[in-house]
């Protein structure tokens, strides 16, 4: 007989021994959640901020946190822990800006360096952040950079190794076609230092001479040359003023050799990096060269200052800011901006280009704002007039080619002896020189006539017989004081009955009009023994003051 054992305590059902078991769980990981929002919410409120330092090449340029302007490079500030979007915007907007999200540690320094270049192509940055933990990471774009560790080479970048010993390192990253990179970093024990580098272009002003020829007087030649302010180039860092000049000579073509197609096919982007690397990394005020031509040969305008501007050496390569420019007075250099075979077009260019220098270059400008003028009858007024110089000529205020500011081939109403150069030219250049791409003064007086009214001045630039194109602005000056006077003249016996009224102040202009012995007219104008009157129909000619007596 089977002998059977009853249990008379009831046994749970299937679900509800489920739910028995999962209760503890969902307390295990309650806690869990609790004290994970706790620890956060201390490290929120009472965890030590971190430090965010963002330096620039560019001073100046706007930082962004968040969408948020926050100051501007050098910039640094304790900021808690956390993640952030990061914008470095160039005052100028002339370059694109550095963006990037980062991570803010807790009691940690992250540094954040940009080179706001003119482009993508020529442009870089460093980030430099700690996390705790140990070692050395280090990763580069583009990829494949050599790193080097206190001058050893410790591989090829992404990499990460055992951090050295705790102190001052410095750390240079190096690869073909780009800019080194020196960075000087400090570790500390319990604490891993992550670099990461964006490599700057190289854009070489390493070449060699392709071509020379002597600057002679030539006939005149057409050539169409793209000025700086299409390349932006002053928007970048702005224009500075020369202060070296010598007639130029000889003209030199310099291959800068690249074997870069991406450079070769971007021409105006290379230029603009050559542009910045030479004044920002090479601390040189300008481009070296006076002109650029590229292998369809199109010229570009390259250093500031027109003709004359003294022009640095490039033979050396200009491979460091250490070195120390040598300028070559009388020289025009002209940077190939292609491989080390001038192409058939570029050398045209040059060949064109060399005629052009040989005649006076391009004079024209563009005047400033002006203000109307207003004064008393009588008195005297200081007028400054301004003009940028849009022409390929330097202005000067002395010698036979001396800019002078013009009143045209009339005297002046206006004029002042003494102050004035002449009495059809108030004044020179303020200046001693004034390049292409900036703006020349001219200061002078005006002295009122007795009488009041309204008046319209025309003034243009000379040098020399030229008149510099578009210079032309007509000055409004207002002066207070009583009308002008009539002044009128009788026509006297001529023994024919009437006196003929001429076109011009000459027997050899046109008869236009008759007037008759006993008339008077309103006396406009004299010169040279002829008067200017006013007739009765409105018009006005010449007649001979033979035969006129002034009232």
């Amino acid at each position: 007989m089977q002998e059977v054992i009853l249990n008379d305590s009831p046994q749970p059902s299937p679900p509800l021994r489920a739910r028995r078991m999962l209760t503890p769980l969902i307390l295990i990981a309650a806690a869990a959640g609790l004290l994970a929002a706790s620890f956060w919410l201390f490290q929120y409120f009472f965890a030590p901020p971190g430090s965010l330092q963002i330096t620039s090449l560019q001073p100046g340029a706007e930082v962004i946190l968040d969408g948020q302007v926050v100051g501007k490079t050098d910039y640094r500030e304790s900021r808690r822990a956390g993640r952030y979007q990061i914008e470095v915007r160039s005052a100028t907007r002339s370059s694109l800006p550095w963006k990037r999200q980062l991570g803010l540690e807790p009691a940690t320094l992250t540094s954040v360096d940009v080179d706001l270049g003119p482009s993508s192509t020529f442009s870089g940055s460093t980030i430099l952040s700690l996390n705790r933990g140990s070692g050395l990471s280090v990763s580069t774009t583009p990829l494949g950079a050599r790193v080097f560790l206190d001058a050893t080479d410790i591989g090829t970048a992404p990499l990460t190794r055992p951090a050295p010993s705790p102190g001052n390192h410095t750390l240079k990253i190096a690869m073909s076609g780009y800019l080194d990179k020196e960075i000087q970093i400090v570790t500390t024990s319990g604490w891993k230092l992550t670099a990461e580098v964006t490599l700057f272009k190289n854009p070489d002003f390493g070449g060699s001479l392709s071509a020379q020829s002597e600057i002679k007087v030539a006939p005149p030649s057409e050539l169409k040359i793209v000025p700086r302010s299409e390349l932006s180039l002053d928007k970048i860092l702005g224009s500075y003023a020369v202060s070296n000049y010598s007639p130029w000579t000889k003209a030199e073509l310099w291959s800068l050799n690249s074997t870069d197609p991406a450079l070769i096919q971007t021409p105006t982007e290379w230029l603009r990096g050559l542009y910045y690397h030479a004044v920002v990394h090479l601390l040189l005020p300008d481009l070296p060269f006076q002109y650029l031509i590229d292998p369809a040969g199109v010229v570009y305008e390259g250093r500031s200052g027109g003709n004359w501007a003294v022009t640095t050496d490039i033979s050396s390569g200009l491979l460091s800011s250490s070195q120390a420019p040598i300028t070559r007075p009388g020289v025009v250099e002209v940077g190939y901006l292609g491989a080390k075979e001038v192409s058939p077009a570029a050398g045209e260019s040059f060949r064109k280009l060399v005629l052009w220098l040989g005649q006076p270059p391009k004079l024209a400008a563009l005047a400033g704002p002006l203000t109307d003028v207003t004064v008393d009858a009588g008195k005297q007024v200081e007028v400054s007039l301004s003009f940028h110089n849009s022409g390929f000529a330097t202005w000067s205020n002395f010698g036979d080619q001396r800019v002078l500011l013009s009143s045209g081939a009339r005297i002046s109403i206006f004029y002042t002896s003494g102050n004035w150069v002449d009495n059809t030219h108030p004044a020179t250049l303020n200046q001693t020189y004034t390049p292409n791409g900036q703006d020349g003064k001219f200061k002078f007086l005006l002295t009122a006539p007795a009488y009041g009214g309204d008046f319209d001045e025309i003034f243009n630039l000379t040098q020399g017989a030229r008149v510099a194109e578009g210079s032309e602005i007509h000055l409004k000056v207002h002066v207070s004081g009583p009308p002008k006077p009539v002044a009128q003249v009788k026509i006297e016996d001529t023994g024919v009955g009437f006196l003929r009224v001429r076109s011009g102040s000459g027997v050899g202009y046109a008869e236009i009009a008759r007037v008759i012995p006993g008339e008077t007219y309103e006396l406009l104008s004299e010169q040279s023994g002829w008067y200017q009157i006013k007739l009765k129909d409105g018009r006005s000619g010449w007649v001979s003051a033979q035969f006129v007596t002034k009232l």
